[in-house]
């Protein structure tokens, strides 16, 4: 059997590194180590036409809900707030996965090659669900609540504090890597928000401040790897932050408004990270020897913008001919941030400093609307999100954010 070409891979994707002898001899000793049809695996190559896996998952959901809440007036200027929610959620899963690789079968690791694991890309699947050892049916349920104390300084201010839980049901890994049944599905989050602020109104506008603190116990983290999804919990992620939120009535025609968010967000504690094996992320990410996990306690979750914040004025006017119009200019910044954890940064990035514009016009009594607008005038250029192109380890793929777009709207009301 002619099994040249998928040697040659063999060697390019490492064979040598892995210590092994990549001489002819060498070659046909590794395939008489290998047991139960290596020959025919060999001879078969690796990703050919007819090789692959074939996924189709059925999952019926269902969620039951039962929340009240209480507004309790202590004084004229204190008031108490109260909410509980019971939340109950089911999922059934019946899975059916069909995988064709045999080289992926191969019993490498139980023979000393598990040096080569990380070349079979698809490994056996076996099923779960209604008639097999494993049921297939997914519960969670938890008990909610909010409790929040607002005192009304006067009529303008407002100070207040709260503290309030949520929760996330089970989720489900409806990919092929969800082969085994600790990957089967990710535990329920269960969250923890502290919050103080201040709300004041002004003759001519508004100030909104947020001081918060947000825990997220076995934060669900669902990572593409190349092949498949890696659902796993995270033991817990804190995000603290200042929000500000403002607008301001600088004449009876100009507004002006900023918005903006700061935010530190950290693994507190994340055992089970999606490591790289490909040697092309950044050192941090590496798999330690023998691992497929790595620990990420300690680092910034990526995607999760430090600052952003949002400036925008709009001015209104009127025309003689009984028509109202305004205009409206808005710039939006996002810090650079990593999009993915297994991508180094200057491969995939996200971030905004983008421009937007609209002009509109209304009929007074209205019956019409037209209006004329542009996004990311600035034609800045991210990526949305970024991930490891499909079973071709090393490569990268990625989605653009929109480019500078223009547009015409016109609306009649009947």
């Amino acid at each position: 059997t002619d099994v040249k070409p998928f040697a040659d891979f063999l060697i390019s994707g490492g064979l040598a590194a892995a210590g092994l002898d990549v001489s002819a001899g060498g070659l046909n000793t590794v395939s008489l180590l290998l047991t139960g049809g290596a020959t025919t695996a060999l001879a078969a190559g690796w990703f050919v036409p007819g090789t692959g896996d074939a996924e189709e998952f059925d999952m019926k959901a269902e969620a039951l809900s039962i929340f009240t809440q209480l507004d309790y007036s202590l004084s004229d200027q204190l008031t108490v707030t109260l909410g509980l929610n019971y939340t109950e959620d089911e999922k059934n899963v019946n899975p059916n996965v069909t995988v064709v690789d045999p080289f992926a079968a191969l019993p490498l690791t139980a023979v000393g090659l598990g040096a080569l694991a990380g070349l079979q890309l698809f490994p056996p699947f076996p099923d779960y669900g209604p008639g097999t050892d494993e049921s297939g049916k997914f519960k969670s349920d938890d008990v909610t609540h909010t409790f929040r104390v607002a005192y009304s300084i006067n009529d303008a201010m407002t100070v207040y504090a709260s503290h309030s839980t949520g929760f996330k049901a089970t989720s489900v890994n409806l990919s092929v890597d969800g082969r085994t049944p600790g990957n089967r599905a990710a535990d329920p989050e269960e969250a923890t928000n502290v919050e103080v602020g201040l709300k004041a109104t002004f003759a001519n506008g508004y100030i909104n401040l947020a001081l918060f603190e947000q825990s997220i116990k076995g934060f669900q983290s669902n990572v593409f790897n190349g092949t498949g999804f890696s659902l796993v919990n995270a033991g817990e992620e804190t995000h603290e932050g200042l929000e500000f939120d403002s607008m301001f009535a600088l004449s009876d025609n100009l507004v002006v408004g900023l918005s903006a968010i700061y935010m530190d967000a950290v693994y507190d504690s994340f055992l089970l990270g999606t490591c790289d094996k490909t040697g092309l992320a950044d050192a941090e990410f590496a798999c330690p020897a023998g691992q497929s996990t790595i620990d990420f306690s300690g680092r910034k979750p990526a995607g999760i913008h430090e600052l952003s914040y949002n400036v925008n004025a709009t001015y209104n006017f009127a025309m003689d001919s009984g028509v109202e119009g305004f205009f409206r200019v808005e710039y939006v910044h996002e810090k650079d941030v990593k999009t993915a954890d297994l991508i180094p940064f200057r491969i995939a990035n996200r971030g905004s400093d983008n421009v937007n514009a609209s002009l509109g016009f209304s009929s007074a009594n209205g019956g019409w609307d037209a209006m004329l607008w542009g996004r990311n005038l600035t034609d800045h250029k991210s990526l949305i999100s970024a991930f490891p192109t499909t079973a071709q380890p090393g490569s990268f793929s990625g989605y653009p954010n929109p480019p500078r777009t223009y547009g015409f709207t016109l609306r009649k009301n009947f």
